[in-house]
């Protein structure tokens, strides 16, 4: 009795991993196709709004907090104030 014959499963397992090794080694050395390219000016617009939107965000954030801290100095000053 052969092995192949004793334990078909692990042997048909081994086949089927190696079967796929090879198909993606195949796969891989293939040439792949190009796909659409964007144009260098295209590319460059949009990581310029990319950034520039970003720095919006950052600009708000940080008026934004600085606003509130500004806000919350003032209030304990008053109320600081008042009491005296």
């Amino acid at each position: 009795m052969t092995l192949i014959q004793q334990f078909p499963d692990i042997s048909e397992e081994l086949r089927l991993k190696s079967q796929m090794r090879d198909r993606s080694n195949k796969s891989n050395s293939a040439m792949q196709p190009l796909g659409y390219i964007e144009d260098q000016a295209v590319v460059q617009y949009y990581e310029g709004t990319f950034k520039r939107k970003h720095l919006k965000i950052l600009v708000i954030v940080a008026v934004s907090l600085g606003i509130i801290s500004a806000l919350l100095l003032k209030s304990t000053w008053i109320a600081n104030v008042m009491k005296n």
